[in-house]
Protein backbone atom coordinates (compact mmCIF):
# COMPACT_ATOMS: atom_id res chain seq x y z
CA UNK A 1 0.00 0.00 0.00
CA UNK A 2 2.77 2.33 0.31
CA UNK A 3 4.20 2.84 -3.27
CA UNK A 4 0.43 3.45 -3.57
CA UNK A 5 0.52 5.95 -1.16
CA UNK A 6 3.26 7.71 -2.33
CA UNK A 7 1.79 7.98 -5.81
CA UNK A 8 -1.47 9.03 -4.58
CA UNK A 9 0.62 12.29 -2.73
CA UNK A 10 2.40 12.81 -6.26
CA UNK A 11 -0.53 12.67 -8.52
CA UNK A 12 -4.03 11.60 -6.94
CA UNK A 13 -6.14 11.73 -10.14
CA UNK A 14 -4.35 9.41 -12.35
CA UNK A 15 -3.20 7.05 -9.53
CA UNK A 16 -6.88 6.69 -8.40
CA UNK A 17 -8.06 5.74 -11.97
CA UNK A 18 -5.23 3.34 -12.88
CA UNK A 19 -6.11 1.41 -9.42
CA UNK A 20 -10.05 1.58 -10.49
CA UNK A 21 -9.26 0.50 -13.92
CA UNK A 22 -7.17 -2.01 -12.78
CA UNK A 23 -9.63 -3.76 -10.57
CA UNK A 24 -12.29 -3.20 -13.07
CA UNK A 25 -10.34 -5.39 -15.77
CA UNK A 26 -9.17 -8.05 -13.51
CA UNK A 27 -13.01 -8.41 -12.63
CA UNK A 28 -14.16 -8.41 -16.05
CA UNK A 29 -11.20 -10.58 -17.08
CA UNK A 30 -13.71 -13.66 -18.74
CA UNK A 31 -15.22 -10.94 -20.60
CA UNK A 32 -12.01 -9.08 -22.35
CA UNK A 33 -11.05 -11.45 -24.92
CA UNK A 34 -14.46 -11.80 -26.87
CA UNK A 35 -17.13 -9.51 -24.86
CA UNK A 36 -20.42 -10.16 -24.66
CA UNK A 37 -22.83 -7.86 -27.09
CA UNK A 38 -26.36 -7.37 -26.72
CA UNK A 39 -28.76 -7.82 -29.85
CA UNK A 40 -29.62 -4.38 -29.59
CA UNK A 41 -25.92 -2.68 -29.11
CA UNK A 42 -24.36 -4.88 -32.41
CA UNK A 43 -25.59 -1.76 -34.48
CA UNK A 44 -23.14 0.61 -32.86
CA UNK A 45 -20.23 -1.95 -33.12
CA UNK A 46 -20.78 -2.54 -36.84
CA UNK A 47 -21.29 1.39 -37.48
CA UNK A 48 -24.63 0.69 -39.07
CA UNK A 49 -26.88 3.94 -38.50
CA UNK A 50 -30.19 2.40 -40.47
CA UNK A 51 -30.77 -0.28 -37.74
CA UNK A 52 -30.11 2.50 -34.36
CA UNK A 53 -32.40 5.31 -35.94
CA UNK A 54 -35.56 4.18 -34.78
CA UNK A 55 -34.43 4.55 -31.04
CA UNK A 56 -33.76 8.55 -32.19
CA UNK A 57 -37.60 8.86 -32.45
CA UNK A 58 -38.51 6.27 -29.52
CA UNK A 59 -35.65 6.89 -27.19
CA UNK A 60 -34.43 10.47 -28.11
CA UNK A 61 -30.98 8.67 -28.64
CA UNK A 62 -29.73 11.36 -31.14
CA UNK A 63 -26.04 11.05 -30.07
CA UNK A 64 -25.42 7.57 -29.87
CA UNK A 65 -27.00 8.08 -33.32
CA UNK A 66 -24.33 10.31 -34.24
CA UNK A 67 -21.85 8.02 -32.99
CA UNK A 68 -22.93 5.55 -35.58
CA UNK A 69 -22.26 7.80 -38.36
CA UNK A 70 -18.04 7.49 -37.12
CA UNK A 71 -17.53 5.94 -39.99
CA UNK A 72 -15.02 3.48 -38.54
CA UNK A 73 -15.62 0.05 -37.11
CA UNK A 74 -13.12 -0.73 -34.11
CA UNK A 75 -13.09 -4.41 -32.67
CA UNK A 76 -15.35 -5.31 -29.91
CA UNK A 77 -12.51 -6.00 -26.98
CA UNK A 78 -11.33 -2.93 -27.98
CA UNK A 79 -14.79 -0.72 -27.53
CA UNK A 80 -15.21 -2.79 -24.14
CA UNK A 81 -11.65 -1.67 -22.95
CA UNK A 82 -12.68 1.74 -23.74
CA UNK A 83 -16.04 1.69 -21.61
CA UNK A 84 -14.25 0.91 -19.00
CA UNK A 85 -11.78 2.95 -18.60
CA UNK A 86 -14.25 5.66 -19.03
CA UNK A 87 -16.44 4.16 -15.97
CA UNK A 88 -13.32 3.76 -14.34
CA UNK A 89 -12.59 7.23 -14.33
CA UNK A 90 -16.09 8.61 -13.08
CA UNK A 91 -16.10 5.63 -10.77
CA UNK A 92 -12.60 7.31 -9.29
CA UNK A 93 -13.03 10.90 -9.97
CA UNK A 94 -16.73 11.18 -8.12
CA UNK A 95 -14.50 9.27 -5.57
CA UNK A 96 -11.99 12.17 -5.33
CA UNK A 97 -14.64 14.42 -5.23
CA UNK A 98 -16.42 13.39 -2.50
CA UNK A 99 -13.40 12.95 -0.33
CA UNK A 100 -10.85 15.22 -1.67
CA UNK A 101 -7.47 15.38 -3.02
CA UNK A 102 -5.98 15.04 0.74
CA UNK A 103 -8.28 12.24 1.82
CA UNK A 104 -6.57 8.78 2.32
CA UNK A 105 -5.81 6.67 -0.33
CA UNK A 106 -7.99 4.08 1.04
CA UNK A 107 -11.25 5.45 1.42
CA UNK A 108 -11.57 7.13 -1.73
CA UNK A 109 -10.29 3.38 -3.65
CA UNK A 110 -13.04 2.10 -1.92
CA UNK A 111 -15.49 4.53 -3.09
CA UNK A 112 -14.88 4.05 -6.15
CA UNK A 113 -14.59 0.14 -6.25
CA UNK A 114 -17.97 0.05 -4.92
CA UNK A 115 -19.40 2.63 -7.81
CA UNK A 116 -17.11 0.59 -10.27
CA UNK A 117 -17.88 -2.58 -9.19
CA UNK A 118 -21.86 -1.69 -9.12
CA UNK A 119 -24.36 -4.97 -10.08
CA UNK A 120 -26.32 -2.42 -12.21
CA UNK A 121 -22.92 -1.11 -13.41
CA UNK A 122 -22.34 -4.59 -14.67
CA UNK A 123 -26.18 -4.91 -16.47
CA UNK A 124 -25.68 -1.97 -18.35
CA UNK A 125 -22.18 -2.56 -19.77
CA UNK A 126 -23.25 -5.30 -21.81
CA UNK A 127 -24.23 -2.48 -24.07
CA UNK A 128 -20.54 -0.90 -24.13
CA UNK A 129 -20.59 -0.30 -28.07
CA UNK A 130 -23.63 2.32 -27.80
CA UNK A 131 -22.81 3.97 -24.55
CA UNK A 132 -19.50 5.14 -25.31
CA UNK A 133 -19.92 8.48 -26.29
CA UNK A 134 -22.64 9.36 -23.20
CA UNK A 135 -20.04 7.68 -20.30
CA UNK A 136 -17.70 9.50 -22.16
CA UNK A 137 -19.47 12.68 -21.34
CA UNK A 138 -20.23 11.38 -17.64
CA UNK A 139 -16.75 10.80 -17.04
CA UNK A 140 -15.39 14.08 -18.52
CA UNK A 141 -18.01 15.85 -15.84
CA UNK A 142 -16.98 14.08 -12.87
CA UNK A 143 -13.36 14.86 -13.87
CA UNK A 144 -14.07 18.18 -13.90
CA UNK A 145 -15.24 18.31 -10.11
CA UNK A 146 -11.70 16.85 -9.06
CA UNK A 147 -10.83 20.20 -10.42
CA UNK A 148 -13.98 22.69 -9.23
CA UNK A 149 -16.19 22.97 -6.49
CA UNK A 150 -20.13 22.07 -6.30
CA UNK A 151 -21.12 25.48 -6.48
CA UNK A 152 -19.48 25.66 -10.07
CA UNK A 153 -20.33 22.10 -11.34
CA UNK A 154 -24.00 22.50 -10.35
CA UNK A 155 -23.92 25.53 -13.26
CA UNK A 156 -22.54 23.13 -15.67
CA UNK A 157 -25.46 21.08 -15.28
CA UNK A 158 -27.49 23.04 -18.19
CA UNK A 159 -24.87 21.67 -20.81
CA UNK A 160 -24.33 18.64 -19.60
CA UNK A 161 -27.76 17.65 -18.73
CA UNK A 162 -29.26 17.81 -22.07
CA UNK A 163 -26.41 16.44 -23.89
CA UNK A 164 -26.21 13.30 -21.82
CA UNK A 165 -30.08 12.56 -21.89
CA UNK A 166 -29.37 12.64 -25.81
CA UNK A 167 -27.11 9.67 -24.97
CA UNK A 168 -28.78 7.66 -22.23
CA UNK A 169 -32.25 8.88 -20.40
CA UNK A 170 -30.78 8.40 -16.64
CA UNK A 171 -27.31 9.74 -17.40
CA UNK A 172 -28.49 13.15 -16.13
CA UNK A 173 -28.54 11.93 -12.61
CA UNK A 174 -24.91 10.96 -12.18
CA UNK A 175 -24.34 14.16 -13.21
CA UNK A 176 -26.70 15.66 -10.01
CA UNK A 177 -24.96 12.76 -7.99
CA UNK A 178 -21.57 13.69 -8.73
CA UNK A 179 -22.60 17.39 -7.51
CA UNK A 180 -24.68 16.24 -4.89
CA UNK A 181 -21.78 14.00 -3.29
CA UNK A 182 -19.33 15.96 -3.86
CA UNK A 183 -16.86 17.72 -0.48
CA UNK A 184 -19.17 20.73 0.19
CA UNK A 185 -18.92 23.04 3.43
CA UNK A 186 -21.68 24.98 2.24
CA UNK A 187 -25.04 22.22 2.41
CA UNK A 188 -28.14 24.00 3.52
CA UNK A 189 -31.66 23.05 2.12
CA UNK A 190 -31.31 26.24 0.25
CA UNK A 191 -28.51 25.08 -1.46
CA UNK A 192 -30.14 21.79 -2.14
CA UNK A 193 -32.92 23.13 -3.75
CA UNK A 194 -30.82 25.42 -5.99
CA UNK A 195 -28.93 22.39 -7.23
CA UNK A 196 -32.19 20.25 -7.18
CA UNK A 197 -33.58 23.16 -9.41
CA UNK A 198 -31.19 23.56 -11.68
CA UNK A 199 -31.34 19.59 -12.49
CA UNK A 200 -34.74 20.04 -12.74
CA UNK A 201 -34.82 23.12 -15.19
CA UNK A 202 -31.98 21.24 -17.52
CA UNK A 203 -33.79 18.12 -17.61
CA UNK A 204 -36.59 20.09 -19.22
CA UNK A 205 -34.61 22.08 -21.45
CA UNK A 206 -32.93 18.37 -22.80
CA UNK A 207 -36.77 17.01 -22.88
CA UNK A 208 -37.48 20.35 -24.92
CA UNK A 209 -34.68 19.51 -27.35
CA UNK A 210 -35.43 15.52 -28.07
CA UNK A 211 -38.94 16.84 -28.55
CA UNK A 212 -37.57 19.41 -31.31
CA UNK A 213 -35.34 17.17 -32.86
CA UNK A 214 -38.15 14.23 -33.28
CA UNK A 215 -40.34 17.21 -34.73
CA UNK A 216 -37.78 18.19 -37.36
CA UNK A 217 -36.89 14.93 -38.37
CA UNK A 218 -39.51 12.54 -37.24
CA UNK A 219 -42.71 15.19 -37.79
CA UNK A 220 -43.46 13.96 -33.76
CA UNK A 221 -43.71 16.61 -31.47
CA UNK A 222 -42.65 14.12 -28.71
CA UNK A 223 -41.00 10.53 -27.35
CA UNK A 224 -43.77 8.25 -28.56
CA UNK A 225 -43.59 4.51 -26.98
CA UNK A 226 -42.70 1.58 -28.94
CA UNK A 227 -45.10 -0.97 -29.04
CA UNK A 228 -43.24 -3.65 -28.79
CA UNK A 229 -43.02 -2.41 -25.35
CA UNK A 230 -46.77 -3.19 -24.57
CA UNK A 231 -47.25 0.57 -23.29
CA UNK A 232 -50.65 0.91 -20.94
CA UNK A 233 -51.17 4.86 -20.52
CA UNK A 234 -53.71 5.60 -17.59
CA UNK A 235 -56.99 6.32 -19.30
CA UNK A 236 -58.84 5.08 -15.76
CA UNK A 237 -58.55 4.42 -12.21
CA UNK A 238 -57.93 0.67 -13.33
CA UNK A 239 -54.80 1.99 -14.96
CA UNK A 240 -53.77 3.67 -12.64
CA UNK A 241 -53.96 1.13 -10.20
CA UNK A 242 -52.13 -1.09 -12.87
CA UNK A 243 -49.11 1.13 -12.98
CA UNK A 244 -48.91 1.92 -9.54
CA UNK A 245 -48.29 -1.91 -9.01
CA UNK A 246 -45.88 -1.48 -12.29
CA UNK A 247 -43.84 0.80 -10.13
CA UNK A 248 -43.78 -1.62 -7.59
CA UNK A 249 -42.66 -4.31 -9.44
CA UNK A 250 -39.63 -1.80 -10.58
CA UNK A 251 -38.39 -1.61 -7.38
CA UNK A 252 -38.37 -5.39 -6.14
CA UNK A 253 -36.33 -6.06 -9.84
CA UNK A 254 -34.12 -3.32 -8.74
CA UNK A 255 -33.39 -4.83 -5.40
CA UNK A 256 -33.05 -8.22 -7.47
CA UNK A 257 -30.53 -7.08 -9.52
CA UNK A 258 -28.76 -4.93 -6.98
CA UNK A 259 -28.17 -8.49 -5.00
CA UNK A 260 -27.18 -10.65 -8.21
CA UNK A 261 -30.07 -12.18 -7.72
CA UNK A 262 -29.08 -13.99 -4.44
CA UNK A 263 -31.44 -13.33 -1.27
CA UNK A 264 -28.32 -13.92 1.00
CA UNK A 265 -26.33 -11.10 -0.32
CA UNK A 266 -29.35 -9.04 -0.48
CA UNK A 267 -29.96 -9.37 3.83
CA UNK A 268 -26.03 -8.87 4.39
CA UNK A 269 -26.18 -5.54 1.79
CA UNK A 270 -29.16 -4.28 3.38
CA UNK A 271 -27.90 -4.71 6.73
CA UNK A 272 -24.50 -3.29 6.16
CA UNK A 273 -26.87 0.00 4.26
CA UNK A 274 -29.02 0.05 7.28
CA UNK A 275 -26.27 0.52 9.66
CA UNK A 276 -23.93 3.01 7.09
CA UNK A 277 -27.31 4.77 7.09
CA UNK A 278 -27.49 5.28 11.13
CA UNK A 279 -23.66 6.20 10.96
CA UNK A 280 -24.21 8.98 8.89
CA UNK A 281 -27.44 10.40 10.14
CA UNK A 282 -25.51 10.80 13.42
CA UNK A 283 -21.81 11.95 11.87
CA UNK A 284 -23.29 13.76 8.23
CA UNK A 285 -26.58 14.45 8.20
CA UNK A 286 -26.79 16.83 5.63
CA UNK A 287 -24.37 14.71 3.25
CA UNK A 288 -27.06 11.90 3.94
CA UNK A 289 -29.76 14.04 2.97
CA UNK A 290 -27.87 15.50 -0.26
CA UNK A 291 -27.08 11.61 -1.44
CA UNK A 292 -30.74 10.71 -0.72
CA UNK A 293 -32.51 13.84 -2.83
CA UNK A 294 -30.06 12.41 -5.92
CA UNK A 295 -31.61 9.04 -5.52
CA UNK A 296 -34.70 10.03 -4.97
CA UNK A 297 -34.79 12.33 -7.90
CA UNK A 298 -33.68 9.88 -10.08
CA UNK A 299 -36.28 7.63 -8.90
CA UNK A 300 -39.14 9.68 -8.84
CA UNK A 301 -37.97 10.22 -12.63
CA UNK A 302 -38.46 6.68 -13.36
CA UNK A 303 -41.65 5.91 -11.26
CA UNK A 304 -43.52 9.03 -13.19
CA UNK A 305 -42.44 7.66 -16.41
CA UNK A 306 -43.97 4.24 -15.29
CA UNK A 307 -46.64 5.65 -13.98
CA UNK A 308 -47.57 7.96 -16.89
CA UNK A 309 -46.68 4.93 -19.73
CA UNK A 310 -47.25 1.51 -18.21
CA UNK A 311 -44.15 0.71 -19.60
CA UNK A 312 -41.33 -1.58 -17.58
CA UNK A 313 -37.92 0.50 -16.84
CA UNK A 314 -35.04 -2.35 -16.64
CA UNK A 315 -32.93 -1.52 -13.54
CA UNK A 316 -29.93 -1.13 -15.39
CA UNK A 317 -31.29 2.53 -15.66
CA UNK A 318 -31.38 3.12 -11.69
CA UNK A 319 -27.28 2.77 -11.79
CA UNK A 320 -27.33 6.30 -9.94
CA UNK A 321 -28.85 4.42 -6.84
CA UNK A 322 -25.66 2.13 -6.52
CA UNK A 323 -23.68 5.11 -6.79
CA UNK A 324 -25.32 7.00 -3.99
CA UNK A 325 -25.46 4.06 -1.65
CA UNK A 326 -21.84 3.42 -2.59
CA UNK A 327 -21.13 7.04 -1.24
CA UNK A 328 -23.46 6.58 1.82
CA UNK A 329 -21.45 3.09 2.76
CA UNK A 330 -17.97 4.89 2.44
CA UNK A 331 -18.78 8.04 4.12
CA UNK A 332 -20.02 5.56 6.83
CA UNK A 333 -16.69 4.10 7.34
CA UNK A 334 -14.98 7.58 6.93
CA UNK A 335 -16.48 9.16 9.84
CA UNK A 336 -17.29 5.75 11.65
CA UNK A 337 -13.93 5.86 12.18
CA UNK A 338 -13.01 9.47 12.77
CA UNK A 339 -15.80 9.83 15.25
CA UNK A 340 -14.76 7.02 16.64
CA UNK A 341 -18.53 5.35 16.24
CA UNK A 342 -16.81 1.99 14.93
CA UNK A 343 -13.62 0.90 15.30
CA UNK A 344 -10.83 1.11 12.22
CA UNK A 345 -10.92 -3.01 11.85
CA UNK A 346 -14.43 -3.50 11.75
CA UNK A 347 -15.16 -0.65 9.24
CA UNK A 348 -12.54 -1.74 7.15
CA UNK A 349 -13.22 -5.43 7.43
CA UNK A 350 -17.46 -4.49 6.48
CA UNK A 351 -16.05 -2.59 3.84
CA UNK A 352 -13.59 -5.55 2.25
CA UNK A 353 -16.61 -7.76 2.63
CA UNK A 354 -18.75 -5.52 0.52
CA UNK A 355 -15.99 -5.23 -2.11
CA UNK A 356 -14.51 -8.77 -2.31
CA UNK A 357 -18.59 -10.26 -2.61
CA UNK A 358 -18.86 -7.37 -5.57
CA UNK A 359 -15.67 -8.48 -6.87
CA UNK A 360 -16.55 -12.00 -7.06
CA UNK A 361 -19.90 -11.77 -8.32
CA UNK A 362 -18.81 -9.19 -11.43
CA UNK A 363 -16.76 -11.86 -11.89
CA UNK A 364 -18.86 -14.95 -12.12
CA UNK A 365 -21.60 -13.00 -13.65
CA UNK A 366 -19.38 -11.99 -16.82
CA UNK A 367 -18.26 -15.23 -17.49
CA UNK A 368 -21.44 -16.92 -17.88
CA UNK A 369 -21.68 -15.98 -22.10
CA UNK A 370 -18.47 -17.49 -22.29
CA UNK A 371 -20.20 -20.93 -23.92
CA UNK A 372 -22.84 -18.70 -26.16
CA UNK A 373 -18.99 -16.92 -27.18
CA UNK A 374 -17.18 -20.06 -27.40
CA UNK A 375 -20.53 -21.88 -29.34
CA UNK A 376 -21.26 -19.18 -32.23
CA UNK A 377 -17.30 -18.80 -32.89
CA UNK A 378 -17.55 -22.68 -33.39
CA UNK A 379 -20.38 -21.74 -36.10
CA UNK A 380 -18.40 -18.67 -37.37
CA UNK A 381 -15.29 -21.32 -38.00
CA UNK A 382 -17.43 -23.91 -40.06
CA UNK A 383 -19.19 -21.68 -42.29
CA UNK A 384 -16.05 -19.85 -43.19
CA UNK A 385 -15.64 -17.32 -45.38
CA UNK A 386 -17.40 -19.16 -48.37
CA UNK A 387 -19.72 -17.09 -50.58
CA UNK A 388 -23.73 -16.54 -50.43
CA UNK A 389 -25.80 -16.62 -47.41
CA UNK A 390 -25.72 -18.95 -43.79
CA UNK A 391 -29.36 -20.47 -43.34
CA UNK A 392 -29.92 -21.11 -39.66
CA UNK A 393 -32.37 -23.58 -39.38
CA UNK A 394 -33.93 -24.92 -35.99
CA UNK A 395 -34.39 -23.06 -32.92
CA UNK A 396 -31.62 -20.92 -30.85
CA UNK A 397 -33.54 -21.03 -27.68
CA UNK A 398 -32.81 -24.84 -27.71
CA UNK A 399 -29.04 -24.38 -27.36
CA UNK A 400 -27.74 -24.74 -23.52
CA UNK A 401 -25.62 -21.32 -24.05
CA UNK A 402 -28.23 -19.31 -25.36
CA UNK A 403 -30.10 -20.04 -21.98
CA UNK A 404 -27.12 -18.93 -19.71
CA UNK A 405 -26.34 -15.95 -22.01
CA UNK A 406 -30.26 -14.87 -21.50
CA UNK A 407 -30.19 -14.00 -25.77
CA UNK A 408 -33.45 -12.75 -25.90
CA UNK A 409 -34.01 -12.17 -29.77
CA UNK A 410 -32.94 -14.78 -32.70
CA UNK A 411 -31.59 -11.53 -33.89
CA UNK A 412 -29.05 -11.54 -31.39
CA UNK A 413 -27.55 -14.77 -33.20
CA UNK A 414 -27.53 -13.01 -36.55
CA UNK A 415 -25.86 -9.94 -35.96
CA UNK A 416 -22.86 -12.26 -33.82
CA UNK A 417 -22.78 -13.94 -37.11
CA UNK A 418 -22.43 -11.42 -39.55
CA UNK A 419 -19.80 -9.63 -37.66
CA UNK A 420 -17.62 -13.19 -36.91
CA UNK A 421 -18.15 -14.25 -40.74
CA UNK A 422 -18.96 -11.02 -42.25
CA UNK A 423 -21.48 -12.63 -44.31
CA UNK A 424 -25.18 -12.44 -44.66
CA UNK A 425 -27.58 -14.40 -42.42
CA UNK A 426 -30.81 -15.31 -42.81
CA UNK A 427 -32.96 -16.97 -39.66
CA UNK A 428 -34.89 -18.96 -40.99
CA UNK A 429 -37.38 -18.52 -37.68
CA UNK A 430 -38.44 -15.39 -39.12
CA UNK A 431 -37.68 -15.37 -42.47
CA UNK A 432 -39.11 -19.13 -43.65
CA UNK A 433 -39.91 -18.06 -47.78
CA UNK A 434 -35.93 -17.33 -47.90
CA UNK A 435 -35.58 -21.04 -46.58
CA UNK A 436 -38.11 -23.44 -48.55
CA UNK A 437 -35.71 -24.76 -51.03
CA UNK A 438 -33.71 -26.13 -48.30
CA UNK A 439 -33.65 -29.78 -46.68
CA UNK A 440 -35.77 -30.80 -43.59
CA UNK A 441 -33.68 -31.97 -41.10
CA UNK A 442 -34.74 -33.25 -37.64
CA UNK A 443 -34.05 -32.34 -34.13
CA UNK A 444 -30.71 -33.71 -32.95
CA UNK A 445 -27.18 -32.12 -32.96
CA UNK A 446 -26.42 -29.05 -34.50
CA UNK A 447 -24.64 -29.26 -37.67
CA UNK A 448 -23.25 -27.80 -40.69
CA UNK A 449 -24.43 -28.83 -44.26
CA UNK A 450 -22.74 -26.80 -47.60
CA UNK A 451 -24.29 -25.93 -50.38
CA UNK A 452 -22.81 -25.37 -53.41
CA UNK A 453 -23.19 -21.94 -54.90
CA UNK A 454 -25.98 -21.03 -52.18
CA UNK A 455 -24.73 -20.48 -48.93
CA UNK A 456 -24.09 -22.26 -46.35
CA UNK A 457 -27.11 -24.12 -43.90
CA UNK A 458 -26.64 -24.28 -39.88
CA UNK A 459 -29.08 -26.46 -38.48
CA UNK A 460 -29.74 -25.53 -34.69
CA UNK A 461 -31.75 -28.80 -32.90
CA UNK A 462 -35.61 -27.83 -33.04
CA UNK A 463 -37.83 -27.80 -30.43
CA UNK A 464 -39.81 -31.20 -30.03
CA UNK A 465 -43.55 -31.19 -29.02
CA UNK A 466 -44.53 -32.48 -26.01
CA UNK A 467 -47.27 -34.77 -26.05
CA UNK A 468 -50.20 -34.67 -23.19
CA UNK A 469 -51.16 -37.45 -20.94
Amino acid sequence: MLPLTRLWERAPVPTAIAATYVALLICSGPNLIDPMIRHDDFPALLGDETLYYEKTLLEGRWINYLWHLRGVVTPSWLNFLVYQLFWAVFAACTAIAVFGRDAPVGRVLALALLIVLAPTAFVISLWYNTLIPGLGIVALFAYLATRYPPHVMRWLLPVFVPVTLLCYTTYPVLLLMVVLGARNRDRSLKDLAVTLGIFIASFAAGMLLIYGLNYVYHGVFGVPMAQWRNPRPIEDLAGLWHNLGMVLTMFGRLANVLSFKHIPLLIIMASLLSCAVVIVWRSAPRFGLYVAAGCAAGLGLLSLHVLKTGVDVDPRAAIFVSVGCAMILSMAMANGIDQGLVTARRAQNAMFVAIALHAVLIAVNYSLPRAWQADTRAFARAAGPGTGPIYVTGDYEQLPSAKGAAIQKSRGLRLRLVYLTGREVIICQDHPEACQHLPQTGAGQTQLVQHTGDGTVLALPVRVAQNGG
